[in-house]
């Protein structure tokens, strides 16, 4: 059975897509983007390793889902399990939907030899490409910088194009175990630095 490098994971959020979605962060990533909000996502070592089908059960606790997005990291590092966990899950549930960032260029993944990657396009119902430019920010939708592209590989969010590209942005904050919090969403230019100053200790 295959494992995907898992860097984090959400049962349920929707700030990554229309509808409650499940969002994974795969681990690892071959693009070292400035200003990245999670540098920490960036090397190539095993974070968790949890099989396809173990996650794939808990995607399917989850009520009312209408779909996935992934990130990371770089998810087309593990396309061939996410391809898999994408396959698993259209068993029984074959409507959900799935979103996916990528640094990679459409074109360029489409011009590769690499069949994972190709079997993983076949899966992907909007694909946000390109990697983070933070002087190109404008705070709206769900690009993180204007020179990403959203490209509808399948019909299900064409006319949507507007909730992508202009809606004003979602931010969630999510307690974790032992007291963690992580947040879900694309972050405005500045987000990062307003929150450390709403979570500076207290006197």
């Amino acid at each position: 059975m295959s494992h995907i490098n898992l860097a984090a994971c959400l049962s349920s959020t929707q700030a990554l897509g229309p509808g409650n979605r499940f969002a994974l962060w795969v681990q690892g990533c071959c693009f070292n983007c400035p200003e990245c909000i999670a540098p920490a996502w960036i090397p190539q070592v095993t974070k968790q390793s949890i099989s396809v089908g173990l996650l794939a059960k808990r995607i399917f606790t989850i009520a009312d889902l209408e779909g996935i997005t992934l990130s990371g990291g770089e998810p087309m590092l593990q396309a061939a399990e996410l391809s898999a966990l994408i396959d698993e899950i259209h068993i029984k549930q074959p409507k959900l939907t799935v979103i996916c960032y990528t640094g990679f260029r459409l074109e360029q993944l489409q011009k590769e030899a690499d069949c994972s990657r190709l079997d993983l396009l076949a899966r992907i119902d909007v694909l946000i490409d390109g990697t983070y430019q933070q002087q190109q920010n404008n705070g709206l939708g769900l690009r993180g910088s204007d020179n990403q592209q959203i490209h509808f590989l399948t019909d299900i969010y064409k006319g949507q194009e507007a909730y992508f590209t202009e809606t004003q942005r979602r931010i969630e904050l999510h307690i974790l175990e032992q007291n963690e919090v992580m947040m879900a969403g694309i972050p405005s230019k500045h987000l990062p630095e307003h929150l450390q100053s709403v979570f500076q200790p207290g006197l």
